[in-house]
């Protein structure tokens, strides 16, 4: 992926508001050899990520500081020979590694109980959202129209607070009314997360229908 130049100015603009620009490889070969007949002073066979800058061939100067090109090498990473889990997961040890496990052994995790390296708040979002774009029609449907209507039972009971909201302040009950509406929110929003999990919808889905955060739903499992 390449960040685009023309994203960071507009025209006539003085190219000192350029903002830096990375390109992303991720290749399936290995398109870079660490050998000593290279010349390499310090070999690398294992090391999947490079970082390359426009340098002058000749003095080695690096002036130009705003542009990288960035190679991820996947199948450095992964041991074709000997390929499993556990093995990917003890080369963990930077969130690069946790992604490029989660790429390279994706048909080898379980999505509802991850593994500690991999069990990040970005990385379970980015499996929900590959889970669902796998989903066939019909179960797409399904789970489109289940979304749908846990979203109108959170909708009906805003609009239940909020009829309860007006009546008690008609009735004058200000501390009551104030209290009465924290817990009954909590206590509502919380029933309808409890049913989501019950169901494994992803955390994502049930924190856009009940507003409760990660956290939050995370102390609702125990």
């Amino acid at each position: 992926m390449v960040k685009s130049l023309c994203q960071s100015v507009k025209k006539g603009d003085p190219y000192d508001k350029l903002t830096k620009t990375i390109a992303i490889h991720i290749l399936n070969f290995t398109c870079i050899e660490h050998k000593a007949e290279d010349g390499l002073t310090v070999i690398h066979k294992e090391k999947y990520h490079h970082c390359f800058i426009p340098m002058d061939k000749e003095t080695k100067k690096h002036i130009y500081h705003d542009f990288e090109i960035h190679t991820i090498e996947l199948s450095k990473f992964e041991n074709r020979r000997q390929r499993d889990l556990d093995s990917a997961l003890a080369r963990v040890k930077t969130m690069l590694d946790a992604w490029v496990a989660v790429l390279t052994h994706y048909d080898l995790l379980n999505l509802k109980k991850l593994p500690k390296e991999l069990n990040k708040p970005e990385i379970r979002k980015a499996l929900h959202i590959m889970e669902e774009m796998t989903m066939k029609p019909l179960e797409r449907e399904q789970y489109e129209s289940h979304l749908d209507f846990l979203r109108m039972e959170a909708g009906a009971f805003e609009a239940r607070y909020q009829k309860g909201l007006e009546e008690g302040k008609a009735t004058g009950l200000a501390e009551g009314k104030a209290e009465g509406k924290a817990e009954g929110k909590a206590e509502s929003r919380d029933e309808i997360a409890r049913n989501m999990l019950a169901l494994n919808l992803p955390v994502s889905v049930i924190t856009a229908a009940t507003t409760l955060t990660e956290e939050e739903i995370e102390r609702l499992k125990s």
